[in-house]
């Protein structure tokens, strides 16, 4: 059963201890990563094992690692803006909030902005979209980075001051809550829009106060869309905003787990759903409403989450079906477990750049904590995520365009193969060239070059000649 969103999801599984694999890799891999120290999530979800390896492919490695390793500061001390739709901090996946920040921060409707009167729940409907982007960076189970703080603010879906609001909500970060260097926006939203709106009015507020913030010191990530086409339309001079807009790190999505429609699927009764990565996944998610792409998209990362557990966590079972019965399309019953009780459960799979702009925040964030003797804004963050990303992996990028995955820095492969022979030089090499971008980064903070092209630059981005190949028959 596929029911297809405008909006966009996310996903998440159990966060388990696994001392042995910790025991074997902990030294190699931080002599790999330079990290200052690891933590290693078991059978973690498809969205967050593939971003902590290189390249899997079933025919050189015997068994995909389901593992998620990451810096054991893992966002501690970052706070992440979520500027989202609807929020429910009630969940499991938020239930930490005695040793972190967890709260709804504020409500903005036409540019005034007033604080949550409730900290655990800002929304008059059971709303799902923002509960689920604030999971994805950063719950406790499916979340990137399971320590930072997250600082939620509610956007309302008629607000005929849209970009005006978002100006508000910077003004009040700014004004109120920014740790400079300390800071990442997660933006899971945008439109086409004509160029001339960009460089005058609330758009142009809004250009203005994300170079101002990130300056100071954040980083800024928005989600490139579902529509999966050009994030520029040049032939009619519209643009995908806020995804285009300079010091903006400009997310996309490949198809991680062969999931190509922006969709969310939920198990039907006796059937079952194929979590499994391979390696024909890593491609732009290429259906009619996949992913964007194009000159301004930085970089791409998982389009899908997985998902095990209460359906509750996107909202009640009567908000899907009425949303189902809106879009004109049949809502069957959940295949649920423990019928009759409270704790209903599903396996589902909800994909999106919605799901994609989170873990790349999320990632930020881990980097931000585990080396603050950095000033990371957003062109060095976007610099750093380039020197330990993977290049040139991904099918369907439009030639001449970026061209890069997400990855939090550790390349090395376990499998059923021999440890041993997943390291060796690679990690020798690797951690010469972290050291070299981490001396370069904090010797020249916010002005560091360590990329000769200025490719957050959104001029160079629309001077960039890049073209869509034809698909082969």
């Amino acid at each position: 059963m596929k029911l297809s969103f405008s909006s966009l999801l996310l996903g998440i599984t159990l966060l388990l201890g696994s001392t042995q694999a910790e025991e074997i890799n902990k030294d190699k891999i931080l002599a790999e990563t330079q990290w200052k120290d690891l933590k290693i999530r078991k059978n973690a979800p498809n969205h967050l094992a593939i971003i902590s390896q290189g390249i899997y492919d079933e025919n050189v490695n015997d068994v995909f690692d389901s593992n998620y390793y990451y810096p054991a500061s893992a966002g501690e001390g970052i706070d992440i803006f979520i500027f989202d739709f609807g929020f429910n901090f009630t969940k499991y996946e938020f239930s930490d909030r005695d040793k972190r920040t967890i709260k709804c921060e504020a409500i903005i409707t036409n540019g005034v902005v007033k604080e949550s009167p409730d900290e655990l729940v800002c929304d008059p409907l059971p709303h799902f979209h923002g509960t689920g982007m604030a999971a994805i960076a950063a719950g406790r189970d499916y979340g990137v980075a399971d320590k930072a703080n997250i600082y939620a603010f509610l956007f309302t879906e008629d607000d005929e001051n849209f970009y005006k609001s978002i100006a508000a909500g910077l003004k009040y970060v700014r004004d109120k809550l920014l740790k400079p260097h300390k800071a990442v926006f997660s933006f899971s939203f945008g439109e086409l829009v004509p160029d001339i709106m960009v460089e005058s009015g609330p758009i142009k507020e809004v250009q203005d106060l994300i170079n101002e913030i990130s300056e100071i010191g954040a980083a800024f990530f928005a989600a490139a869309g579902n529509e999966h086409h050009d994030i520029y339309d040049d032939e009619n001079q519209l643009r995908d905003v806020p995804c285009t807009l300079d010091n903006v790190i400009c997310v996309g999505g490949i198809a991680n787990m062969d999931q190509d429609n922006n969709t969310i699927i939920v198990r039907e009764k006796n059937e079952t759903l194929d979590f499994s990565m391979k390696a024909s996944h890593y491609r732009v998610a290429q259906g009619e409403k996949g992913s964007n792409y194009g000159r301004a998209v930085d970089i791409y990362a998982p389009y899908a989450g997985e998902y095990h557990g209460s359906y509750e966590l996107f909202g009640t079972y009567e908000y899907l079906s009425a949303l189902a019965y809106q879009l004109g399309m049949n809502f069957e019953n959940l295949d649920v477990y423990n019928d009759g009780k409270s704790d209903k459960c599903i396996d589902a799979i909800y994909t999106g750049t919605s799901v994609s702009t989170p873990i790349v925040a999320g990632v930020a964030a881990t980097i931000m904590s585990d080396q603050p003797e950095i000033e990371f804004t957003s062109k060095t963050m976007l610099e750093y995520l380039q020197k330990i990303g993977i290049k040139d992996a991904i099918s369907g990028i439009p030639e001449g365009c970026p061209n890069l995955f997400i990855n939090n820095g550790k390349h090395s492969i376990y499998s059923g193969n021999s440890v041993e022979e997943k390291l060796g030089d690679e990690v020798n090499n690797k951690e010469g060239e972290e050291n070299e971008l981490k001396d370069e980064v904090s010797n020249n903070g916010s002005e560091a070059n360590i990329i000769e092209d200025d490719s957050n630059s959104n001029a160079n981005k629309k001077k960039a000649k890049c073209h869509l190949k034809k698909k082969q028959n």
